[in-house]
């Protein structure tokens, strides 16, 4: 029944939002699928913006799945170098995996806070900066997104900002792989692990 798959995906993507997991492992989960980054801009600016001082890093994104290459997120990120484990950023300016897999990798540990989460329409739809941004994936319904910060060996301040836009067709990709009608989503080890905390 479409109304109660409609339910069954707004809970998946409710529980996405507000999950502090990291968001690489939360969308293998989802996806049934190994999840792969492409970098599409990584550049260190020298203009002081809000409360960062100059020779940030602001690194925009996507992630997609690698049997079927969906595209499942639109991702920018503003990196401040002096608060991220130098591991962690030298994996980071290679640009050849997600943050969230390089810190797995490396084993680092992080607390995540959560700034906002909810949905945007194509006309609320804006980078860190609150300036309007095209996302890579076509939608025409709102968009789930949720912004946060990372804070690395007890630093008061936080080394990574994230901006987060998932694509509302990512339930999709899994129903799809498993040949299973939509309306019988198995959600079971989605719902474990999207509400398991680190």
């Amino acid at each position: 029944m479409p109304q109660d798959s409609h339910y069954v995906n707004q809970i998946i993507f409710n529980l996405l939002l507000v999950s502090t997991n990291r968001t690489t492992d939360n969308l293998e989960i989802i996806t049934g699928d190994t999840i792969y980054p492409t970098v599409m801009n990584q550049n260190m600016c020298t203009t002081e913006i809000s409360t960062y001082k100059p020779n940030y890093y602001i690194r925009e994104s996507y992630l997609h799945t690698v049997r079927s290459n969906f595209i499942v997120s639109h991702n920018i990120a503003l990196l401040v170098p002096e608060n991220v484990p130098n591991p962690l950023l030298k994996k980071i300016m290679q640009k050849e995996e997600g943050i969230g897999s390089a810190m797995r990798q490396l084993n680092i540990s992080s607390s995540r806070k959560i700034v906002a989460f909810g949905y945007r329409n194509k006309q609320q739809v804006t980078n860190l900066f609150n300036q309007p941004m095209d996302l890579i994936f076509n939608h025409d319904e709102d968009v789930p997104f949720k912004e946060y910060h990372l804070f690395f060996e007890k630093q008061e301040e936080p080394g990574i900002h994230l901006l987060e836009y998932f694509n509302p067709n990512i339930l999709l990709t899994r129903t799809e792989m498993e040949g299973v009608n939509r309306d019988t989503v198995p959600i079971k080890e989605i719902d474990r692990s999207l509400v398991r905390n680190k």
